[in-house]
């Protein structure tokens, strides 16, 4: 076995035991891995470095993965289920739309492929998604919102795989500005037999989407008004609840977890950190004061948690 064989198993070890050890409270972990009363998940009183449950165990205090390099990490870790929370989605939505699915079809079955590439490796039976496929079941949800058909969306977002060759093309820069033009070539490549059976309101909606203005009025505010771009293509950072929330997600920081922008304090720690005291005004001061941060953000962890992810299309 290579060194980066070896290093690959390390890795896949790593995600499989966060998955084993995830729980309902930091308080349940052992002291060693974020059971501190007072941190409640943050910084371990024994090493200074971060555990985050459910996703690989150890952060330096930057927040950084505290583990080499490699393919697996620096996109993000997302279990569907937090996926399409954090997208505001059913969880079975979420899965038929990354993963595909199979249906009955004139007596027998027919399968439908995903949009995810699923580029992430199985672990214990589960495969996660990647940042760039979070923001796609996003963008998804956007066109379908709109009205698009599913069977629509995968031809866009084939179309624009070929033309970019991306696997995920629906959330790159390039298609933030030259999406109208895919929209604009399916509509004078849709076969004349298929446009009889594609209802009259999604061949309009196509039609709409080929006019920049129209096209830019529907991605904008559902995406790509609160990213941040590292390149022409990917995105680097998401504000998912706009850029003044002071909620961001980041796939080089906490593997993708909703933190408070500027620390490395996921949302969900800081919600429980309240909920465990109590609630309340003085909850919201008390963890506050622990964690070295304002009563404003522990609001702001509070509205992404209680709020943003209770949403569900």
């Amino acid at each position: 076995m290579t060194k980066g064989e070896r290093r690959h198993v390390v890795e896949a070890f790593a995600i499989a035991s966060a998955r084993l050890l995830q729980v309902a409270d930091p308080l349940e972990l052992p002291a060693g891995l974020g059971g501190n009363r007072r941190a409640r998940g943050a910084l371990t009183p024994s090493t200074g470095n971060f555990f985050c449950p459910g996703r690989i165990g150890r952060l330096d205090q930057t927040g950084m993965n505290a583990f080499p390099s490699s393919p697996i990490l620096g996109r993000g870790l997302y279990p569907l289920a937090e996926a399409a929370r954090i997208a505001q989605l059913p969880a079975q939505t979420a899965r038929r739309w990354a993963m595909g699915n199979t249906y009955k079809f004139k007596g027998g079955y027919r399968s439908s492929a995903g949009l995810a590439t699923m580029e992430l490796p199985e672990i214990l039976g589960k495969r996660d998604l990647t940042f760039q496929e979070l923001l796609t079941l996003r963008m998804v949800r956007a066109f379908r919102a709109a009205g698009l058909g599913l069977r629509t969306i995968k031809r866009v977002a084939a179309k624009a795989a070929s033309d970019y060759g991306v696997p995920t093309p629906l959330v790159t820069k390039r298609f933030r500005t030259d999406g109208r033009r895919v929209f604009m070539e399916l509509r004078q490549e849709l076969p004349a037999n298929e446009e009889s059976s594609a209802s009259r309101h999604e061949l309009r909606l196509i039609d709409v989407l080929s006019g920049q203005e129209q096209f830019a009025q529907l991605v904008e505010p559902s995406l790509f008004r609160n990213l941040e771009w590292q390149d022409d293509w990917q995105a680097s950072r998401w504000w998912p609840a706009g850029i003044g929330s002071g909620v961001v997600l980041d796939p080089n920081v906490l593997f993708g977890a909703p933190r408070l922008d500027g620390t490395s304090l996921p949302t969900e720690a800081v919600a429980r950190s309240v909920t465990a005291e109590g609630g309340g005004l003085e909850a919201i001061e008390a963890v506050a004061i622990w964690h070295g941060i304002t009563a404003e953000q522990v609001r702001q962890a509070l509205t992404f948690e209680t709020e943003w992810l209770s949403r569900a299309a």
